[in-house]
Parts: C-alpha cells; sequence; structure tokens
C-alpha cells in the first residue's frame, strides 16, 4: 500500500512537469530523408521523478545534427554546405543563449572540399571522420574564435586529408588538421589527424588558451604532430598557452612520406613574439615514432620542441624510431621536465640557461641508491720502482689467485689524473661484506668507450670462493654479467662502457671483491664508487 501511494506521487509531479514545460520539439530547419536524428531529441527513463528533473535540466539545450541540414556522411558526397547550414543553425540558437552541440553521426564519413569553422561555445560530438578534399594550405577545422574565451566539449575529433601535404611547399604550416582556439576548461578528445603540415594546433588569441583537459589518439603524418602556441589578436592584445593536461598521443609518420623533410612530434612557440612564457603545460605519456630510419639527406626526427616556454612537463615518454635527441631547447626555455620510459633521452639545448630535467625509468633506478665507498685512482697511486700500491685497495691478477695489495706488471700506469689498463691487464677494487647488504651500483668517471669492465668474485660463509654455477650474480638487461675464468673466475659486465652497472647477489654469497680492468679496449679511469641503498651501509676494505 505505502509502495502505491509513492508511485502515485510520482505520476502526479510528473504530470504537472511535463505540463509546465516547453515543447521538446526539433531545432532542425529542414527533415533528413536519410533517416538521421532530428535536431533535438530527449530520452529519459527510470524513475519518473528523476527523469521529469533531467527533461527540466535539458530544455536550453539542443543538437543540430548536421544530417538534417543535407550533409549525406557516404564518403562519396561533399558536405560542405550541409554542415556550413548546420552550423548556420547552431550559431543562431547560440546567439539565443541555448547550449549547443552539433553532431556528427556515426556514419561513413563527411567530406568537405572547403574549411570547416565552428564558432566558440558550440560543443561538437563527431562520430564519424571528417575528410577534407581540398587543395588549399588553410585549416580544416577550426573551433573557436580570436579573442572570445570558448568553453565547449570537443568529442571524437576525426580529420584526415585526403591527399598528404608536400611539407616543402608549405614552409608556413598553414595546413591545420585542427585548430582550437582561445579554449578554457573545456574537454577535448582529438581520436585523429593525419596528412596535414601540422596535425593539431592550440592557440591563445588575444586571451588564453588554458585548464583544457585533452586526450590525443592518432596523430600521424604531418610535419608537426602537436603546435602549442599564441599570438596578438588584432587589437594587438598578447594571447597566451598555459596549464593544459594532454593525455596520450600516437604521434608517427608512415614510412615513404615527405622522407626528405624533417618532422616533429610536439611544438611549443609563440606565432610573432608577442609571449614567449608558455608555461605548466603537462603531457602524460606522449609516444613518439616519427620514423627515422626512412628518411634521407639531412632530415632529422625531433619529438619534443620548445621555442618559448617553461615549467612544462613530458612524462612517461616513448621515443622510438626517432633521431638522436628526444627534445630541443631553444630561447629562454627553461626549468622543463623530461620523463622517458622506453628509449634515449638525449637534449639538444641551446636554450640561454640550461636548468631542463631529465630522467628516464633507469636514471630512477639509479636514484634510489647513494655513495659508500670512492676510489680516486690516481691519488691512492704509489710507485716504489716496480711496485705500484693503491691506498686501501688491492690488485686481482687475470691469472688468478687471491687479490694482493702491491702489482708488479707494467700493463698498468697513472697519468694527470687517470689510471690507464691495457688489454689484458690486472683489475684494481675492494672487498665488500654483502652478507646483509646484496644490491649495489657502480660508477665509473672515465669516457664511455674508455670505461673497461666491472668485475665480481664472489665468496661463500666459509671464505670460499665461489664457480659459476647457482648463478650467484644477477645484472642488467641493458649491460648483463657473464661468468669468465680469467682472473681465478669472475662475473664480468658485457661491454666496455663507463655508464652506471647495477648488480646484486644472492644469499649464499657473504662477501665479494668488486673491481674494474680492461676491457676489448684499453681502460683509462680516474675513480670509481659503490653506491648502496640510502639505508645500507656494508663493511668496505682493500682485500689484499
Amino acid at each position: 500500500m505505502r509502495r502505491s501511494w509513492i508511485w502515485g506521487i510520482s505520476l502526479v509531479v510528473v504530470i504537472l512537469a511535463a505540463l509546465a514545460l516547453p515543447s521538446l520539439k526539433s531545432d532542425k530547419a529542414q527533415t533528413s530523408t536519410t533517416g538521421g536524428s532530428t535536431g533535438f531529441h530527449l530520452e529519459v527513463e527510470g524513475n519518473p521523478v528523476a527523469s521529469a528533473a533531467a527533461a527540466t535540466s535539458s530544455a536550453d539545450a539542443a543538437y543540430i545534427n548536421v544530417v538534417d541540414y543535407g550533409a549525406v556522411g557516404d564518403g562519396k558526397k561533399d558536405d560542405w554546405s550541409g554542415i556550413s547550414k548546420a552550423i548556420a543553425k547552431a550559431k543562431a540558437l547560440r546567439d539565443k543563449g541555448r547550449q549547443v552541440t552539433l553532431l556528427f553521426p556515426d556514419l561513413t564519413e563527411f567530406r568537405s572540399s572547403k574549411a570547416i569553422v565552428i564558432p566558440a561555445n558550440i560543443s561538437v560530438v563527431q562520430r564519424a571522420p571528417l575528410i577534407y578534399t581540398g587543395t588549399a594550405y588553410e585549416p580544416f577545422l577550426t573551433l573557436g574564435e580570436e579573442s572570445t574565451v570558448t568553453g565547449a566539449e570537443y568529442s571524437g575529433l576525426n580529420v584526415r586529408r585526403s591527399k598528404l601535404v608536400d611539407w616543402s611547399k608549405d614552409k608556413s604550416h598553414k595546413s591545420i588538421g585542427i585548430l582550437v582556439i582561445n579554449a578554457n576548461n573545456s574537454g577535448i578528445h582529438i581520436q585523429r589527424a593525419e596528412n596535414f603540415s601540422v596535425g593539431v594546433q592550440t592557440i591563445g588569441i588575444g586571451t588564453g588558451f588554458a585548464y583544457n583537459d585533452i586526450r590525443l589518439g592518432k596523430i600521424t603524418s604531418n610535419q608537426i604532430g602537436l603546435k602549442v602556441t599564441n599570438k596578438r589578436n588584432k587589437a594587438k592584445v598578447s594571447g597566451w598557452n598555459n596549464e593544459n593536461l594532454y593525455s596520450g598521443g600516437n604521434f608517427a609518420v608512415w614510412s615513404g612520406n615527405n622522407t626528405s623533410q624533417s618532422r616533429y612530434g610536439i611544438v611549443i612557440t609563440t606565432e610573432d613574439g608577442s609571449y614567449t612564457n608558455n608555461n605548466n603545460n603537462v603531457f602524460v605519456k606522449p609516444s613518439f615514432e616519427l620514423n627515422q630510419r626512412n628518411t634521407t639527406g639531412s632530415a632529422e626526427s625531433v619529438p619534443i620542441v620548445i621555442e618559448h616556454g617553461l615549467n612544462n612537463t613530458f612524462d612517461y615518454v616513448r621515443n622510438e624510431t626517432n633521431g638522436v635527441y628526444m627534445a630541443r631547447l631553444k630561447n629562454k626555455s627553461n626549468n622543463n621536465t623530461f620523463n622517458v620510459s622506453y628509449g634515449d633521452a638525449k637534449l639538444d639545448d641551446q636554450s640561454e640557461f640550461g636548468n631542463q630535467i631529465v630522467s628516464t625509468q633507469e636514471s630512477s633506478f639509479f636514484d634510489q641508491f647513494t655513495l659508500r665507498e670512492s676510489f680516486n685512482l690516481s691519488e691512492r697511486w704509489s710507485k716504489t720502482n716496480t711496485a705500484v700500491t693503491l691506498d686501501g685497495m688491492s690488485f686481482l691478477s687475470n691469472k688468478g689467485g687471491e687479490p694482493t695489495a702491491t702489482n708488479n706488471f707494467a700493463c698498468i700506469s697513472s697519468s694527470k689524473g687517470f689510471v690507464t689498463f691495457a688489454n689484458g691487464c690486472v683489475a684494481v677494487g675492494a672487498m665488500v661484506d654483502v652478507s646483509v647488504v646484496k644490491q649495489f651500483v657502480i660508477k665509473r668517471a672515465a669516457q664511455d668507450e674508455l670505461g673497461g669492465r666491472v668485475i665480481v668474485r664472489g665468496y661463500d660463509k666459509n671464505g670460499k670462493q665461489l664457480s659459476s654455477s647457482g648463478n650467484w650474480l644477477r645484472g642488467m638487461s641493458n649491460n648483463s654479467f657473464y661468468f669468465a675464468d680469467t682472473y681465478g673466475g669472475v662475473y664480468m659486465s658485457a661491454r666496455d662502457m663507463a655508464d652506471p652497472i647495477y648488480f646484486d647477489v644472492k644469499d649464499n654469497v657473504k662477501k665479494v671483491w668488486v673491481g674494474v680492468t680492461a676491457g676489448s679496449g684499453k681502460a683509462v679511469i680516474n675513480s670509481f664508487g659503490i653506491f648502496t641503498r640510502s639505508t645500507h651501509y656494508p663493511a668496505v676494505y682493500s682485500g689484499g
């Protein structure tokens, strides 16, 4: 009985609400014969009271379906005229205070021979691609307008130029796939932008492009994937491009496309120099595959270029099949942060200041380790007649035997702050107690190709030297260790290099002798250091 009474009251509320509402008729100017939806369509279901409230809150909203204004979306017809009529209707409703969304429904694709310009504060829902069939170098899809802030929402933006731009003929980069102007606090989802000079350009003109949440999809075969920029308006008022969040982005160039031309993933700059501090934009997990290996001549592939920007952050960057540099910095650009999760992180820093922050997954791992002991070889060096000693260190002969405090081999020498090891020479190092501490990083002060090898000899609890059985040491994937019979049986790093190298040992290993020596070529080393995790502090002694 109580439940029937509640539903009866609910029904009365719905009837009264329906009488109070204006007619929810279509805002279309004409009826489509293609089966498209009407200009405004509202569906409510569920609890009657909640449905009435939803209808009331949506009374000022209007959906304009481009199909209702003559666009076909069959991938054959030029839909520019129908799209333009739908935009004109949307603008008229916006000017009356309505909240308007322009809908491109789920059809084959909408083709247009001319540019499409959607004024500020008209949202867009795109469920089928827009194809530019024209030949002009111009922005294809423009969202927003100069000097006017737009808070519209843009979903599923998907554009492609039917014929790839010859970038060498559009040096001013006027061919833009999607141009978003003066958006503020907007949600922007870009699914695709392909075959333009600039795939996507966000810009503040006379005001800001700021506080937006932008999701990026496939940004492919553009000379510049994403351009973040600004310029003055006609009244000479500067714009800016700050405080935006960009998520994702598959920046790529297909093989065979403009192979003699350079290509860039993301560029932060200014069009006219009016505002050079584009700042605090955050890019999360962009992936750059610009296909450097298929370029010719002097063409370069640079994932990130910051010409004018500071305090911008790039996190979890994928840097694959690009050129030498992950990023280039110019002018007064400074304090930008780059974290690379895959690939190299080398900077071409041409800026005036140079205070950029760079890390990789590997460097973040190494940052967990602090210096336990540093061995400056040249300062510890002492020679009497033919006998050489290194204070607090010991020597390990490549012929085997236990470490010794002195060495008489002529293959090792000291000059101008560096100790030189000839190929096949002795190793120098120290003994480390690893009964508790098991993880170590070794760093060397040397030119990379002269960094030599790291060697590790292990001992069990009884002081017995360990053989190769049991695989008692692990290294890193990019510079692993292998067991060598030289030096009486040791684990040796696989390559001549000076990069930091990690190793850990198993529980049965109680002490190790760790040192440096030459590899396939000579080694020239100033010093090496033993690093442990910050809370670890093992005993280190000469061992000789």
